[in-house]
This record gives C-alpha cells, structure tokens and sequence, in this order.
C-alpha cells in the first residue's frame, strides 16, 4: 500500500468514518456563517450522528486563515444536555415565581376592589 492511499488517522476522521459505517445511525448536518464586528466570516459545519442511543458531534469551523475540526464524544454532549436542561429548569421556575408574584399583585391593585361572593 502507497503513502496516498492510507486512510487518515486523525480522531475526527476515524470517529467518522467508523460512525458512517454503521447502518442504524442517524445522521443531522447544518451549517452556519458568523461575521463578527469587523466582518470576518467563520463558517460552522455541525453534524451529529446518533447511534446506539449516543449522541456524537462533529464540529468544523472554517476562516481565512485556515479551519479547525473538533469531536464532542457523547459523554461531553450529554453533559452539554444536562446543562441545558438545568437552566431550562432553573428559567422556569423563575417565570413561574414571577408570574404568581404578578397575580397575587393584581389582585389587590389600587383601585380595585375584591367582591366576595
């Protein structure tokens, strides 16, 4: 076997070739351009593949001057869930709180009166 045909061993192209290769897995792709203020342009290529129950992300950022790939294994994207999940949480019942604080308020406004029936 040449040098030109081997197949690269890098953790991003192993991962994905051996996650490709299996027939069950579900596989999502998206991509997003973000300019900053100066209007340089990053582009985001993210795919995900679940396979097994497990979610595996594929992160690709392309620039200028170059790009960047990066595997997020499924122990960091569950606990990326878990975090998401916990802050769901936390804004919910903040707006819950927020929001009986309002009716209990409204209630017994100025000008208002309460009639017992």
């Amino acid at each position: 076997m040449d040098e030109q045909s081997k197949l690269p061993t890098d953790e991003f192209s192993r991962t994905l070739r051996q996650l490709q290769a299996n027939p069950a897995a579900i596989k999502r792709t998206g991509s997003i351009d973000l300019a900053d203020f100066y209007g340089n342009l990053v582009t985001w290529h993210i795919t995900t593949i679940r396979a097994d129950g497990r979610d595996t992300v594929f992160v690709q950022t392309n620039t200028s001057d170059g790009g960047d790939r990066y595997v997020l294994p499924p122990e960091i994207t569950n606990l990326v869930a878990r975090q998401r999940d916990a802050a769901v949480t936390v804004n919910r019942k903040r707006g819950a709180a927020k929001a009986a604080a309002t009716r209990k308020t409204a209630g017994a406004g100025p000008g208002l009166t309460q009639v017992k029936r």
